[in-house]
């Protein structure tokens, strides 16, 4: 009975993550997302009224409408599927200063984390505020859910409580960016 829980267990992965496709381990999960912190976008969160700003829309165009070939160190992140979200969920309370600016500060690895994290989730109520059509730093989360990039630690790790109870409820799924190419 064990060998067969074992078989099944091997082809659900296998079906989940793709055959020959195998999960990169923690220590290699780790590196990609710490790869962040060397990369310069300069000033991508601004409190201009719009602050919508996003590494993951950070790239290069291709031809009109929402086609963009994102930035290498961002897609290798989002290309670990659905492992992905654990990861970035592990690192919202991450401190680590990136070449990311806000007001002319680096901004945490937490907050590039926060970021990627919300546009690689399917939309949910429980994060999202539905039809929200406001604009501005942390429009459209729901409370609890989102921090500024310059946000306490204590408001970081609030955050980042959240999201594991989000992500432990199954509340939450990955879901690939439609604009990337």
């Amino acid at each position: 009975m064990r060998l067969k829980g074992v078989v099944l267990l091997a082809c659900l992965t296998g079906a989940y993550f793709g055959v020959g496709q195998d999960v990169p381990a923690k220590a290699d999960q780790e590196k990609v997302l710490i790869a962040l912190t060397t990369v310069d976008f300069g000033t991508v969160y601004a409190e201009d009224g719009a602050g919508d700003g996003t590494v993951t829309q950070k790239g290069q165009i291709i031809g009109s409408g929402p086609n963009l070939k994102p930035d290498a160190r961002v897609k290798a992140v989002v290309d670990l599927g659905q492992s992905a979200i654990p990861l970035l969920i592990e690192h919202l309370d991450d401190p680590h200063p990136t070449r990311v600016l806000f007001n002319g500060r680096p901004t945490p690895l937490g907050h590039v984390a926060l970021d990627i994290l919300s546009h690689v989730v399917r939309p949910t109520s429980k994060i999202f505020i539905p039809d929200c059509a406001d604009d501005g730093l942390g429009a459209c989360f729901q409370p609890g859910y989102y921090f500024r990039p310059d946000a306490s630690p204590s408001q970081m790790k609030a955050v980042k409580s959240a999201w594991q109870r989000a992500y432990q409820s199954s509340a939450i799924q990955f879901e690939y960016p439609h604009w990337w190419k």
